[in-house]
């Protein structure tokens, strides 16, 4: 009988899934019959949609969490958090045009990403142990759509304190403005959540297996970054203001970020076309879009990356 080789089962597997290696406690590969009558083994892989949780082609019971790289994460958040508290400086002032520090309040910034970017990791790990899909027959999406969410909505108040920290001109102390919009925030974190975890992952294990692992990774993080960036922006805009601002509700901001179109569209003067217009580009290239998007890819690259390529050294210390 041909040996499978542990190599050829993790070929395909993405970087998040390879902080563990396999052992002998991992479930032996079946053994199928062909149409022909021939044996074809049959490797332990990923589902298509991978978690943390290397499962069973047998009952598609979990094998165990995979360890989490806890220093090499936390040296990336703390490198990353002066990346994104720049970016998001710039971000505050295209929408406000005010002009602000690039990194307020550091001290506070570094431990609270590092909780954040940690957390997320753990909340993961731990959702993806605990909450099984198969197990709810007919309600495998739905409980997939769970186990993809809850990390956003559990990160979502270490978040706020960071973006209180940037949002530097409101009047408010950082313990009350916190708080401030954190239901467009709610919605922003589980976009990321799941660019960061469950996207990356995916594009990575659909990416030729001759590439090397560093450059899979990378791509994989541009891709996710891409569209993660672009579908939170708009919640990250709303909560901006929403915490700078407020006494202003939703749909006030969201017309006010409008209203920087109806400018440049006023050649048309029909005034309804005018509000369906400006709104329309409000949502569908909303102000700063590019430099949410270059944080988010940045972002998912120094921390995948990073923890790719010291996860080794650093957590062997």
């Amino acid at each position: 009988m041909e040996t499978i080789q542990k190599e050829n089962v993790a070929a395909n597997v993405p970087s998040s899934f390879r902080s563990v290696p396999l052992t002998s406690s991992a479930p032996t590969p079946i053994i199928s019959s062909t149409s022909a009558g021939v044996a074809s083994p049959t490797a332990l892989t990923p589902s298509a949609s991978p978690t943390h949780v290397q499962y069973s082609v047998i009952d598609k019971s979990p094998v165990g969490p995979v360890s989490i790289p806890w220093k090499a994460t936390a040296v990336a958040a703390s490198f990353e958090s002066f990346y994104r508290s720049g970016l998001n400086a710039l971000i505050n002032r295209r929408l406000t045009g005010a002009r602000l520090p690039f990194f307020p309040s550091m001290h506070v910034q570094v431990p609270t990403r590092v909780l954040y970017i940690t957390g997320f990791k753990a909340v993961r790990n731990y959702v993806d142990a605990t909450i099984q899909p198969e197990k709810y027959v007919g309600f495998e999406k739905p409980m997939k759509l769970v186990a993809a969410v809850l990390p956003g909505l559990f990160m979502t108040p270490i978040s706020s304190v960071l973006e209180a920290c940037n949002a530097s001109q409101s009047v408010d102390p950082l313990y009350k403005r916190w708080t401030r919009g954190i239901l467009a925030r709610s919605n922003r974190e589980i976009i990321f959540g799941i660019g960061l975890n469950q996207l990356t992952d995916n594009l990575e294990m659909r990416l030729p297996t001759e590439w090397s692992s560093p450059i899979r990774n990378a791509v994989a993080c541009v891709g996710a970054g891409v569209v993660a960036g672009y579908l939170s922006h708009i919640p990250h805009n709303l909560s901006t203001l929403k915490l700078i601002n407020p006494s202003l509700s939703y749909a006030q901001h969201m017309m006010a970020l409008s209203g920087h179109y109806k400018l440049q569209l006023g050649f048309i003067k029909n005034p309804r076309l005018l509000s369906a217009a400006s709104m329309t580009l409000a949502i569908v290239a909303p102000r700063g879009l590019i430099i949410r998007t270059a944080q988010v890819v940045g972002t998912f690259m120094i921390l995948n990356g990073f923890i790719q390529a010291f996860k080794g050294t650093l957590d062997g210390l």
